[in-house]
């Protein structure tokens, strides 16, 4: 039977789409399978916490008070205000002291500010004073952790590298036992050519190398693909708790007194990570020089206190906003695989920098509009990025979230209206709520296998086409949480062209990539490599439950089921991706109800 909505059919269903939009916009914590509510609390992330710290750098920023460290004869600087703000709403997203600071430092920096400033008197540090107005206590490189990727690791291999090589005489010429009494510990060194030309430099260079390739050999040794941007940061950290930072490099490396210790170290461990010299901002292009930015992180880093591994993760998400952040080991919630939605970060600081630069919150909607286009699945990228502003709305609102919600406004309501409409004409038609849900996954997976295929292609330089064939759950696991709840034991079968030449991946996650790595083929291993980023991409779908809740809603509002009946039955059908996480019925049960009621009430 055709179905032609009359007069009182579009009234009815611009009703329901009234009551869903409203449920669903209002209750942004229902949008998402993730438990985004106990982050508020810092459980678990502090992307909120960041979040509300880049609003409160904002605010000041807009007032026109100056990013800059510096070296004045007074107890306070302008600069502490920004601080001050900035730590505050960290904590009141969830941080504690030294996760704080480190947010703070971070982001402060993203928008422009230099780290240092002054030598001896008066010396100011922006990891130092973040550190400080936090009320934080002073850590070690050591025991600092890096951010988790399933495994993680510290700086302590840094640190003990370059201690031995220290030992060992093998990061300077200069040997302290026949230096004579009275010259180590005064200007005669820290000002003079033993110390500025010798023993600074070397050290800063020697060392910042050797304890980056330390890092890396011990992310191998865990089991983990070695991250060059965060060695290279533990490294320079590491080398900084040794040597004199602010002390000038000699003339050779550049005009007196505008190259500095801490930036040979920066350059020197970049390299030894094999980073390119110059990355870019994401959408503006912006130019950083790598080794600079190395050295101004290491230097934060060692002042900054005793960070946890969820402020680890803040900080190396903050810096996803690069474009080379897949290759350079940053965070990546800045693209093109939507992140898991507790790592959302990136936005901030694309946001934060276009506005510190002189950008109206028109440009930074643009910024963050034209990279969501280069997601994989750029209205799921959107959506998710308009929960995360939301909840920060209520939590410490600003010109930052602000101008994510705005950005990701459009997407998400039509992504409603688009579902609410496509169940309305369904059901009306006579078909099966469990037709429509998978109806909309089998799309969802489709426009990631397109749009996988061609970034994917651009990125290897070769004609890439990626298709799924399976996605389930139990692929080595008996028990019953792990059939029903997919993504805790995924048995996914791929099949991949690369130039032509197809390969198929049988039980991809739990056969395929462990077999190409232990084997160490090739072939293989470069299929997982194109492959891993399209099914990482489903493998976080549950960061957004719209195919599910949309239906379930539509099914109740028009009477074809109960509350209990169309949760139920949304999840089943919506197992393949988002229907196999655990929660995904409490929270269809919840919109279902939530938008009866107001359904009730319009």
């Amino acid at each position: 039977m055709n179905f032609k909505m009359d007069c009182v059919g579009k009234q009815e269903m611009e009703r329901i789409l009234q009551a869903v939009t409203k449920v669903l916009l209002a209750h942004p914590e229902l949008m998402t399978g993730d438990s985004i509510g106990a982050l508020v609390g810092g459980h678990g992330m502090l992307n909120l916490a960041g979040f509300c710290a880049a609003n409160a750098i904002a605010d000041e920023i807009l007032k026109g008070i100056p990013l800059r460290v510096e070296a004045l004869n007074q107890p306070a600087i302008e600069m502490d205000s920004v601080i001050e703000a900035g730590v505050l709403a960290a904590k009141q997203g969830g941080a504690d002291p030294s996760n704080a600071a480190l947010i703070t430092a971070a982001l402060c920096y993203i928008a422009g500010s230099n780290v240092r400033a002054g030598v001896p008197s008066g010396n100011r540090k922006l990891g130092a004073l973040a550190r400080m107005k936090a009320g934080a206590q002073r850590g070690a490189v050591a025991i600092l952790p890096t951010p988790k990727a399933n495994n993680k690791i510290s700086g302590f291999p840094a640190v003990h590298e370059i201690y031995h090589h220290m030992m060992e005489g093998k990061l300077t010429q200069i040997d302290g036992k026949i230096i004579p009494p009275g010259v180590t510990g005064t200007p005669l060194c820290g000002h003079s050519t033993l110390g500025e030309d010798y023993i600074f430099p070397e050290i800063a260079q020697n060392a910042a190398r050797v304890g980056t390739l330390a890092m890396m050999r011990a992310y191998a040794g865990a089991g983990l693909r070695p991250n060059p941007f965060i060695s290279a940061i533990f490294g320079t950290a590491a080398t900084l708790e040794i040597i004199h930072p602010d002390s000038p490099a000699p003339e050779e490396f550049g005009p007196s007194f505008q190259i500095f210790n801490y930036q040979l170290a920066g350059l020197a461990a970049a390299k030894a990570a094999g980073m390119p010299e110059e990355i870019h901002f994401r959408v503006t292009g912006e130019r950083f020089k790598t080794g600079e930015l190395i050295g101004d992180l290491g230097m934060i880093l060692k002042d900054i206190g005793n960070p946890t591994v969820v402020g680890m993760i803040a900080f190396y998400e903050i810096f996803g906003c690069f474009a080379e952040s897949g290759k350079i080991g940053t965070g990546g919630s800045g693209g093109p695989k939507t992140a898991p939605i507790g790592h959302v970060l990136a936005d901030a600081a694309l946001v934060l920098r276009t506005l510190a630069l002189g950008g109206s919150i028109e440009q930074a909607i643009e910024v963050i509009v034209k990279n969501k286009e280069g997601f994989f699945d750029p209205e799921m990228a959107s959506i998710e990025a308009n929960t995360v502003a939301r909840m920060v709305e209520g939590m410490r609102k600003g010109p930052v979230s602000g101008a994510l919600r705005l950005a990701t406004e459009k997407r998400t309501q039509g992504a409603i209206e688009a579902r609410v409409k496509k169940t309305y004409e369904a059901l009306r038609q006579g078909g099966r709520l469990g037709e429509v849900v998978e109806s909309l996954v089998r799309e969802r997976i489709d426009k990631v296998e397109v749009r996988g295929s061609e970034i994917m292609s651009r990125n290897f330089g070769k004609r890439v086409e990626i298709k799924v064939l399976r996605i389930e759950g139990g692929a080595r696991r008996s028990n019953s949480r792990a059939q029903k709840i997919w993504v805790l034991d995924p048995a996914v079968d791929v099949v991949v062209r690369i130039d032509g030449e197809e390969i198929l991946m049988r039980s991809f996650v739990s056969d395929f990539i462990p077999q190409a790595i232990l084997q160490k083929d090739a072939k293989k291993l470069e299929a997982v490599a194109v492959v891993a980023p399209v099914v990482g991409e489903l493998l976080v779908s549950g960061h957004t439950l719209v195919d599910l809740e949309v239906p379930a809603a539509v099914a109740v509002l028009l009477g074809v089921h109960s509350v209990e009946e169309a949760a139920k039955e949304v999840a089943r059908s919506g197992v393949a991706i988002s229907g196999g996480l655990p929660g995904c019925v409490q929270k269809a049960r919840q919109v279902a109800q939530l938008a009866l009621d107001a359904y009730g009430t319009g």
